[in-house]
């Protein structure tokens, strides 16, 4: 990999103030100056010139010759005083103009309506029986989001409290048998949750490999008898849920203080949550009890929209959130389980999930939890600042956990202004990154409305970020690019489930699903679906005589694949396919074929 000297420089001149440069030559050249005229006067003593050769022992040459010498060493003591005096006074005007451009930059955000601290992210909760993080069963989570002893205590306690809802996963690989096309296989991830749940009830848990004597599933009856026990086991707890979920506000307790450090402990167990419905679910429609199905199903939609703040990190867990609820939905599709009502009860929750309309105020607020950690270190010694940052997502506590050693205090001696002065010019040039972004996802936001989705992805080079958004830009930034297209992809696929939902409402009147996604119109929907990506109908083909469909997306990349997914770029250098597909077949009664293995084999 070759070096690209251009960009080099122009990343070198980021990260120092602006005059920080004439600075430090002006600082570097008195030094020269000074360190040349003492080599010259100490010339006629060779020790003592050797001595003034070398930067260690060069003090010790100074004072010999003002010892020795008197009124000539005036000029390179001159000279060492001048460059101090630079370099002090250069420092504090350079930093003195860094921070006013950083306190206009942020007025000038504030001015436009951009919300830059965490003032205005703390709520008040007056009526504490309204709010779903107050609620008995929940609130033991809320509390683990606190720093302190009750925190503590509640972050330790936190996996026997919601052991029940913890997805029962058995530590063996279990290998499918592979049909014609298994990437395009809806229902595959729900075969190996539900055989993974009931192997891992029956399978001892210290075992890596499956055990001889054991009597593991081979057909529905023995993993639905499996699975039972778990499931019992989970229903106080679904309910006590169920019943939290029923409140009307949403206000977790989040430290905003904190900043990049906020815990954040919420989020694992809301996913959990969704498995666990899911698990219930599938179990369910397997037992052929549609009411309890269509129950918890709607539990599981319901946790997902449960998104406790527009964190970019809290978006994405319900991504994925909202994934998992829809493996459930699919399911019962698939078995016919319910009917007409239930079925546009279902549609009317998909509804509510809009993620890629999300994106940009999860970049604001990430941009204001930045703030909150960032923006304080502008004052501090460099020294800590490194600490700080080094200990990031650990025990931040805002303050030095150490009393500074001898050579941190001489550093921030002479380095801390000229370091805090670059340290603002980042933090303001890193701001400037994440308004580009912010004002990119706006701009794709409306022209979602109109435009094709494949025209308005977006991506940002990291390379971009760290020459023209300096170095914490580079650190901060990058990790966001990939945002949107998670976000755009989860909305088409909530789109494919919403469809396939007319075209099981169809199959529920007709006894048979539709030849063309034309005939949906007008007795199930308005207009013919179209793909979010190309605002043009979505691929679609009746299968199985019409008892089944093919039904999908082009996806990212805009382009037809036949409904093909990689999950790798091709060797070729072909396109990689990543359509996004739906596929609907007639349910075999049967437990698909699998093999147990060890998870290392």
């Amino acid at each position: 990999m070759g070096f690209d000297m251009p960009s080099l420089f122009h990343q070198f001149l980021n990260l120092i103030p602006e005059g920080g440069a004439w600075l430090l030559i002006a600082t570097l050249g008195l030094l020269v100056v000074g360190w040349i005229s003492t080599i010259v006067l100490t010339a006629r003593t060779k020790w003592l010139a050797l001595l003034a050769f070398f930067p260690p022992t060069h003090p010790l040459a100074l004072i010999a010759m003002v010892l020795k010498q008197g009124s000539a060493s005036l000029v390179p003591l001159g000279a060492y005083a001048l460059a101090a005096v630079t370099w002090f006074s250069g420092s504090q005007r350079i930093y003195q103009e860094q921070l006013q451009q950083l306190e206009q930059y942020e007025q000038a955000l504030k001015a436009d309506g951009e919300p830059l601290g965490i003032e205005g992210l703390k709520q008040r909760v007056d009526q504490p029986e309204e709010n779903i993080w107050d609620h008995p069963f929940l609130k033991p989570l809320a509390t683990a989001g606190t720093k302190g002893e009750s925190g503590e205590q509640a972050r330790k306690e936190m996996g026997d409290r919601y052991a029940s809802l913890e997805l029962p996963r058995t530590r063996l690989r279990i290998q499918l048998e592979k049909d014609a096309n298994p990437e395009r296989s809806g229902l595959r991830n729900n075969q190996e949750m539900i055989l993974s749940s009931a192997i891992h009830s029956i399978h001892p848990e210290d075992a890596l490999e499956p055990v001889e004597g054991i009597s593991y599933p081979t057909d529905r009856e023995a993993v639905l008898k499996a699975l039972e026990p778990t499931i019992r086991a989970m229903e106080e707890d679904l309910r006590q849920l169920s019943e939290a979920l029923s409140r009307p506000q949403q206000i977790y307790p989040h430290q905003w203080e904190e900043g990049f450090n906020m815990l954040l402990p919420q989020l694992a167990k809301l996913k959990a949550f969704s498995q666990a419905t899911t698990l219930s679910t599938l179990y369910h429609t397997w037992k052929a009890e549609p009411e309890k199905a269509f129950q918890t199903a709607k539990l599981g939609l319901r946790t997902a929209e449960v998104r406790d703040s527009a964190l970019l990190i809290s978006c994405l867990v319900q991504i994925a959130q909202v994934r998992i609820a829809m493996n459930a939905i699919d399911e019962a599709r698939c078995h016919h389980l319910w009917g007409e009502e239930e079925w546009v009860s279902i549609q009317e929750q998909l509804e509510a999930f809009r993620m890629i309309d999300l994106m940009d105020d999860s970049l604001r607020m990430e941009r204001a939890i930045g703030h909150a950690t960032m923006r304080p270190m502008v004052d501090r010694p460099p020294t800590e600042v490194m600490r700080l940052i080094q200990g990031m997502g650990q025990d931040f506590s805002g303050t030095p956990s150490d009393e500074p050693a001898l050579w941190e205090k001489v550093s921030s001696l002479f380095l801390g202004r000229f370091w805090q002065a670059c340290y603002a010019r980042q933090w303001r040039l890193c701001l400037k990154g994440y308004q580009e972004m912010i004002s990119d996802l706006n701009a794709a936001e409306e022209a979602s409305q109109t435009k094709p989705w494949k025209d308005i992805l977006v991506s940002w080079d990291p390379l971009h970020f760290k020459t023209d958004f300096g170095i914490l830009a580079g650190m901060l930034l990058p990790a966001l690019d990939k945002a949107q297209s998670k976000a755009v992809r989860s909305q088409v696929e909530i789109t494919l489930t919403q469809t396939s939902i007319d075209l099981e409402r169809y199959y529920l009147r007709q006894g048979h699903y539709p030849e063309r996604l034309e005939n949906l119109v007008p007795g199930w929907r308005d207009s013919v679906p179209v793909d979010p990506m190309t605002q043009e109908p979505l691929f679609y083909k009746s299968l199985s005589q019409g008892m089944g469909f093919e039904l999908y997306s082009v996806g990212l990349n805009g382009e037809d694949d036949g409904g093909r997914y990689q999950t790798k770029t091709p060797r070729d250098g072909s396109r990689q396919a990543d359509d996004l597909l739906l596929i609907h077949l007639p349910i075999s009664q049967s437990l698909p074929k699998y093999q147990l293995g060890n998870r290392k084999g």
